[in-house]
């Protein structure tokens, strides 16, 4: 990692405070920035004040996890040397008893979830799984956590708990090598009475009744539950979906069911009318258009629908029925049948939308289709994943297509005060098309799509002047700049390449010194993060020390690679 300045910066710490004195009201501020369960469980150590604060925050939130082979290893490695391990693998009988041990932990591998176990002896114990000498486990399987054990030795924390995560393989792990692992989980959940959410994710194509165990507990709450996910590949059976359909006062309900037939709330679409305001429903390839619209009707109070499989045609009436909804998530899916697009007044407002397509055809029907079903002002957020495109080949293009020009100018009159994101994945635009956009839309915070550029100075020149623009994402065909590199010039550097040239490719690198420079302009003083292909650069503030051993304020930028992502 490099920083910027000719010195690396040197952090300090203050002499610290006696944490009995810290005032009360600055004990939010240090929590909110916390955000794993490391750093919450470091919190509860400090003193009896924070133990009291971040102890709720620490179980919150509850999952079952496995941890990889490969890290656990790196840090075994890294923590215990070989004599430590000989000595401590001493210690235990062929049997795994450690009676008359001193070694502060069980050896088992179903972990108890406790924050207390370290990630040594963790390690320790997979170091052991591997040993051909141990007589403990099976070799090469990796250690599985579940927290039931922790809330059913201290019964007391499960009222902390809000949001449970299950995975069916853990628990098929479990169950295979401790039978009674499944009667404790649910003796466990039955103890969170103040449960809010709750996800099951399974990825096996065997259905099992674990998923209706967990339903027949929920029930029994005091407090219905609020929210909840079902990630499975296998069918989800007539009598769990009998049993889903008890459950009322839900506000957000999250169904991707790969297996069996699509389920999209039939006969308890009712019941959720007066609560459920988030919606995902991951399977409606093969539901009749009429049976989709007719099931949304009864949701009007949604406010966030996210639809997979449901045909173009069929989303103009549905928003009809959905007067307070403000993000859609959907797949354009284009039909015999043309749509029929209501009045503007019939339609909501909407705050994001995210179209998925698999192919963009520039000379179809998508661009006046995303117009259509945004009539009203106020669209913030617009998003368009797609794998491939076709369509008429423009001057320029590094992939072969392009968005329509008249497709931004049109979106532009209706949203250019609103819009905050345009992003567009791999899409596409022109060098003057970047400047359309950036100049069309005044608020313009993030913006995302494919551009051949000759240089990191066109870039440069792009975005210049977009005085909000906080994130540039930019998918960079370096081309020849032989006719363009005129002195520089603003409008010799924007022209359209020539078809001629455009599969010209160069090999040019953006570095940081350029991610630098161009944070650092006056012309974009609100600019933190660029994304050149795979290369990321993030700009902060940070206190380093002065001279006179006080901190001072620095701009920094800190570079990273960013992670392939097949889902967007």
């Amino acid at each position: 990692m490099r920083l910027y300045s000719n010195k690396q910066s040197c952090y300090f710490h203050r002499t610290p405070l006696l944490t009995d004195d810290l005032p009360l009201d600055i004990l939010p501020i240090i929590l909110e920035g916390l955000g794993s369960r490391q750093d919450f469980h470091a919190c509860t150590l400090v003193n009896k004040t924070f133990n009291r604060i971040a102890t709720p925050l620490l179980y919150r939130e509850l999952n079952t996890r496995t941890i990889p082979q490969v890290r656990l290893l790196t840090l075994y490695s890294a923590s215990l040397r070989e004599p430590e391990a000989n000595t401590m693998r001493g210690r235990f009988s062929p049997s795994g008893d450690t009676a008359g041990s001193d070694l502060p932990f069980k050896p088992v591998w179903s972990c108890e979830g406790n924050p207390t176990w370290s990630w040594d002896r963790v390690a320790f114990l997979l170091a052991l799984s591997n040993d051909p000498t141990s007589p403990w486990e099976p070799k090469g399987l990796s250690p599985l956590h579940h927290p039931s054990s922790t809330l059913l030795k201290r019964p007391h924390l499960a009222k902390y708990v809000r949001h449970i995560t299950e995975t069916g393989s853990v628990h098929r792990s479990l169950r295979s090598r401790f039978p009674t692992m499944m009667d404790d989980i649910l003796r466990a959940l039955s103890l969170c009475t103040n449960l809010r959410s709750l996800t099951w994710s399974d990825d096996s194509s065997i259905a099992d009744d674990t998923l209706l165990s967990l339903i027949e507990v929920i029930r029994k709450h005091k407090h219905s539950l609020k929210k909840l996910t079902i990630r499975t590949h296998s069918d989800l059976g007539a009598e769990v979906w009998e049993q889903l359909n008890t459950l009322t006062g839900l506000r957000s309900i999250s169904l991707w069911c790969m297996e069996g037939p699509p389920r999209v709330l039939q006969d308890w679409s009712e019941p959720l009318g007066p609560t459920l305001t988030h919606l995902e429903l991951g399977r409606c390839a093969g539901v009749p258009p009429t049976i989709l619209i007719t099931v949304l009707s009864h949701l009007p109070l949604l406010t966030s629908l996210r639809l997979k499989g449901a045909p173009a045609n069929s989303i103009p009436t549905i928003l009809t029925c959905l007067p307070n909804l403000r993000v859609l998530d959907t797949e354009y899916l284009p039909s015999f049948r043309e749509a029929k697009f209501p009045p503007p007044d019939q339609m909501p407002v909407l705050r994001s939308l995210t179209v998925r397509t698999h192919t963009i055809d520039t000379s179809g029907k998508l661009w006046s289709w995303i117009k259509d079903i945004t009539p009203n002002p106020g669209l913030e957020k617009f998003k368009l994943p797609s794998f491939t495109m076709t369509g008429e080949i423009r001057s320029g293009s590094g992939s072969g297509t392009m968005v329509p020009r008249m497709f931004l100018l049109e979106l532009a009159e209706v949203h250019g005060g609103s819009l905050k994101e345009f992003d567009i994945g791999n899409v596409e635009l022109t060098m003057t098309d970047v400047r359309c956009v950036k100049s069309s839309f005044e608020n313009l915070e993030l913006i995302a799509c494919a551009v051949a550029v000759p240089g990191v100075s066109a870039i440069r020149l792009m975005i210049s002047g977009a005085r909000n623009l906080h994130t540039i994402i930019f998918h960079v065909h370096w081309i020849p700049d032989d006719l363009l590199a005129v002195e520089l010039e603003k409008d010799a550097l924007l022209r359209r390449v020539p078809g001629a040239y455009a599969h010209m490719r160069r090999r040019t690198t953006f570095t940081l010194e350029d991610a630098i420079d161009m944070m650092r302009t006056p012309e974009n003083p609100n600019l933190r993060t660029i994304g050149i292909g795979r290369q990321q650069f993030v700009g902060k503030w940070v206190l380093v020390e002065g001279d006179n051993g006080r901190g001072i304020p620095k701009f920094e930028v800190f570079t990273d690679r960013k992670a392939d992502k097949w889902i967007p």
